[in-house]
């Protein structure tokens, strides 16, 4: 991702998207269901059909609460809706982009996003 950009969803900025369109800026548009943990998907299991009519420079992004310190199950789960992700978004020829967010009320510190960052690389995902 190169030059400027701007994040927006499909709900409160459907009706600028346009403007933004073509432009040469990148759109950043969220893909999960808001809340969800583990992740869902806002196209449920059709995600790669939803991102096939978005235009090319739109990119998925997916900001996810991920502690490396969560159970491993759902760690697991994580790491698997974010390989959807990823094949979806090889299979349209969209770039995505993962915010990692660490949930509040799990402790924290200077190295835990590196830490969470480390792993969902490990996993073979490479936004």
């Amino acid at each position: 991702m190169l030059g400027a950009g701007i994040i927006l969803d499909d709900r409160h900025g459907e009706e600028i998207l346009p403007a933004f369109t073509g432009c040469g800026w990148w759109v950043a548009r969220p893909v999960e269901l808001p809340g969800s943990r583990p992740l869902a998907f806002e196209a449920g299991n059709a995600l790669s059909t939803h991102l096939r009519t978005w235009p090319g420079e739109h990119v998925a992004k997916m900001p996810r609460p991920f502690h490396p310190d969560d159970p491993w199950e759902l760690r697991q789960q994580q790491l698997e809706r974010l390989r959807e992700l990823q094949a979806a978004c090889i299979a349209t020829f969209h770039e995505f982009l993962v915010e990692v967010i660490t949930p509040a009320d799990l402790p924290n510190d200077t190295t835990t996003v590196a830490l969470a960052l480390e792993q969902i690389y490990a996993a073979d995902i490479v936004p």
